[in-house]
């Protein structure tokens, strides 16, 4: 805990805890933000005392239940269960759409049967809604990840329905301290037989073990690689001295290593806890396990180990602020930040500074009260109304619900009050290109009843958590006249990049992950790199585009497990360039996923001899920075990696995978 007796030192000015492990205050106090001086997080926490001091405080009793799992798992009926008591199944068909909120109080199993609030959000479990998911995982939360017992019969099933969730969360939430708590639950074990069931819950445990420790020897090995790194580029360093007359930059790229290596180090010490049972239940009548399973959630959630914000103090402010949060959601869905300040101190104090009014957002945010990110001004006081919003664009059924109304208000030239032409043209082009008008987005959010600065608003939101982006001309509103959604890209398109003319020089970048990237990843990142690009292309594991008008791209998911950007240019170093800056973007987002341990490499081919080379973007700057006389070839463009230009032998070619780059300068120097 960091004392509150700090407050009482008037001449302490900074306070820095970058990757201490601190309970008290909440993280969101103390964690680092992007707008911080330098790590400096004192105006922060002096601030939270000083609400503790005027305001009064009380302990939190909240926190978030997320229940994650694929599609007709089961995972509304196991909810009905838990929160009802009873069973309460839901008909096969009835899914759910984008998210579910709803409100579960629990009783501690002590004599003060103390009430603690659970907020329960039922994540759906097709494809097309994990685009959204990322808005809503935090650390404050007891993640349950359900699975149909009944079918989930091999490592395959394991890997497809519990593994797929496992890593998602293991790379969003990995490094959070202290750790992420999960239950493993297996649905529709009354359709099984007691033998089987305890068979496939011991096989799921092995599995993720297995999947656990594979992971953690990569990372080890990431780690040694690093080590080995840095001594080699100190090494060169040293040894460069003498041959170059330019400024030294190698010291850059050896603190870039050593903070990889340090936050890999980070997160490997707050890995997601294995589960030591996996709970085999059924909602249907009976209601075989929930009891045991309700038990475990309340165990759980006072687990001081993972929450240890459970009943932690907070000022009193906090509390009437959830009340304020609550009382408006259902008048004003969501504010700007500059209205959100200024309503909160109209009602609550105009003593109020914007800081403390942020700290108390971030932290009802990860409370699941409300919805606040850094990709966003906006303030959603009603995270329901926001999930509705968004599932009316993205959701799995649209091919059923998606349909001609002949009494629709909105009548345009687009639809041309014609039922084929709509379903031929306008549908279609949507749910097999990703096609969207903005005239058939204003029919889909027809019945939210926006007026026109709301809808703007709510267009940039969906560009800005990357679920649309724009494409074609701006209309008189200064609203694009037609949007991409990648989500319904289609699988196969003919890209102009199979044509591309030989002359043009490509470079070729790798971004191999050691587990498979996270869902919706590609769809995320396809958005991303379609706003700076033109002529774009898109398709489910692809994206093609022009970049800065003289070069093309294409980048492209080879596996689930590597990414593969090409750029290609007619002038070698023009492709060079420009593969670093989309690079440098991706791996920028990349940054969302800490616990994402992913390796990239530039391909380049020697000219004489046709061979292929993969060499890691920061060793070979470094070589390119050794010395401009003997390896300006290395500039070029058209090069290999590890070759330089002998001032009498001429080319001299080494392979990066089995020389050491000391041992490389070390020929230089000789030389």
């Amino acid at each position: 805990k960091i004392p509150i007796d700090l407050y009482s030192l008037d001449s302490l000015k900074m306070l820095f805890c970058h990757q201490n492990p601190i309970q008290w205050p909440p993280q969101e106090i103390w964690k680092d933000r992007d707008e911080d001086m330098n790590g400096n997080v004192w105006p922060r926490v002096n601030n939270f005392f000083h609400q503790l001091t005027i305001s009064g405080q009380i302990e939190n009793v909240s926190m978030k239940v997320m229940v994650l799992g694929r599609s007709e798992c089961g995972k509304t009926s196991l909810i009905n269960a838990l929160l009802l008591d009873h069973s309460k199944l839901v008909r096969k068909g009835d899914r759910t759409l984008g998210i579910e909120q709803r409100q579960w109080i629990v009783h501690s199993n002590d004599n003060s049967h103390r009430p603690y609030e659970l907020t329960v959000l039922d994540f759906a479990g097709q494809d097309e809604y994990y685009v959204t998911h990322h808005l809503y995982l935090s650390s404050r939360a007891l993640y349950l990840v359900a699975f149909d017992l009944s079918i989930c019969r091999t490592e395959a099933d394991v890997d497809s329905m519990v593994g797929f969730y496992m890593n998602l969360l293991q790379m969003r939430l990995c490094g959070s301290s202290p750790g992420i708590k999960v239950l493993l639950v297996g649905t529709h074990a009354d359709q099984i037989d007691a033998d089987t069931a305890k068979y496939r819950c011991d096989m799921v445990l092995r599995r993720l073990r297995s999947l656990l420790m594979l992971n953690i020897q990569h990372w080890k090995k990431e780690i040694k690689g690093a080590e080995e790194r840095i001594e080699e580029l100190v090494d060169l360093r040293n040894m460069s001295k003498d041959l170059t007359d330019g400024e030294d930059n190698s010291q850059e790229y050896i603190s870039r290593l050593r903070e990889q290596k340090e936050g890999i180090e980070t997160r490997l010490k707050f890995l997601i806890a294995l589960p030591e049972k996996v709970h085999s239940v059924s909602s249907a009548s009976g209601l075989k396990g929930l009891p045991e399973l309700r038990c475990d959630v309340k165990v759980s959630i006072l687990d001081r180990t993972f929450f240890p914000q459970m009943c932690e103090t907070i000022p009193l402010f906090y509390e009437n602020f959830r009340n304020y949060i609550r009382e408006n959601r259902r008048v004003t869905p969501y504010y700007n930040w500059e209205e959100h300040v200024r309503c909160v101190r109209e009602q609550l104090g105009s003593e109020l500074d914007a800081e403390t009014i942020r700290s108390a957002t971030d932290f009802m945010h990860h409370l699941g009260e409300l919805l606040f990110t850094n990709e966003s001004a906006t303030v959603f006081l009603d995270v329901q109304w926001l999930v509705d919003a968004m599932k009316l664009v993205i959701r799995h059924d649209h091919d059923e619900t998606l349909f001609w109304k002949d009494d629709m208000d909105l009548q345009t030239d687009l639809f041309m009050r014609n039922r084929i032409y709509f379903e031929e043209n306008i549908k279609k082009k949507f749910l097999k290109r990703g096609e969207l008008p903005v005239e058939l987005l204003a029919y889909l959010w027809n019945d939210l009843n926006l007026d026109a600065n709301i809808f703007s608003d709510l267009v940039t939101l969906l560009e800005d958590f990357e679920i649309i982006v724009a494409f074609g001309p701006i209309g008189a509103d200064d609203i694009p006249k037609t949007f991409l959604v990648p989500t319904f890209a289609p699988h196969n398109l003919k890209l102009s990049s199979q044509s591309v003319s030989e002359k043009m020089n490509p470079s070729v970048h790798l971004f191999t992950c050691t587990a498979a990237f996270p869902a919706a990843m590609m769809q995320r990142l396809q958005v991303l790199l379609s706003k700076k690009s033109t002529s774009v292309v898109l398709t489910k594991d692809s994206a093609e585009a022009s970049w800065n008008g003289y070069c093309d791209f294409l980048l492209k998911l080879k596996s689930p497990c590597q990414l593969e950007l090409t750029v290609w240019a007619k002038n070698g170093e023009d492709a060079l360039v420009t593969a670093r800056e989309i690079a440098d973007s991706i791996n920028i987002f990349f940054c969302q996923w800490p616990g994402m341990l992913t390796i990239e490499e530039m391909q380049y081919e020697q000219p004489s001899t046709g061979e292929t080379y993969l060499i890691r973007p920061h060793d070979l700057e470094i070589l390119l920075d050794v010395d401009t006389k003997h390896v300006s070839c290395l500039k070029k463009g058209n090069f290999a990696a590890g070759g330089f230009d002998h001032p009498r032998e001429g080319k001299k070619w080494f392979d990066v995978d089995n020389v050491p780059i000391r041992e490389l300068v070390g020929t230089l120097k000789e030389n």
